[in-house]
């Protein structure tokens, strides 16, 4: 087995900030990630329309290797393309498959996965959506 060492430094202070002051440490693409809860000021422009999903774990009847998979869909079952994200500057996607969980008849995923819904869709046009979560004992060959 090899050994890896890994360096951990926090930085404090706003991005442009930690951008001017360390430029070695912060080049390319740096994801920014914004609150889950609610912020302290709320800012007029700052427009979010989100759901975010959290899937702690399951229980099955017997162990096994499973893994889930989650979709948006509507009320056909159709499933609804481009609002699944788990992240920042993933892309979106038509489901979010979760990690596989091995031998075991409670996994635990503690996995988020974040819905963004378009404002050009209302409330009332929100009630046909569900989402659908399909769950699979996954096999070695697979």
């Amino acid at each position: 087995l090899k050994k890896h060492k890994l360096k951990l430094q926090i930085l404090t202070g706003g991005f442009r900030e930690l951008k001017t002051d360390y430029p070695h440490l912060l080049h390319g693409d740096v994801c920014v990630c914004r609150k889950l809860d609610f912020p302290e000021v709320i800012n007029a422009d700052d427009l979010r329309n989100d759901i975010y999903v959290t899937i702690y774990g399951a229980e099955f009847n017997k162990s096994g290797n499973y893994e889930y998979t989650a979709e948006l869909c509507d009320e056909n079952e159709n499933p609804i393309p481009g609002l699944l994200n788990v992240g920042v500057n993933c892309t979106s996607d038509l489901y979010h498959r979760s990690i596989v969980c091995i031998k075991t008849d409670k996994p635990k995923w503690s996995e988020t996965f974040r819905i963004a819904i378009p404002f050009s869709i209302s409330a009332e046009d929100m009630r046909q959506y569900h989402v659908r979560f399909l769950f699979k004992q996954r096999h070695s060959n697979d």
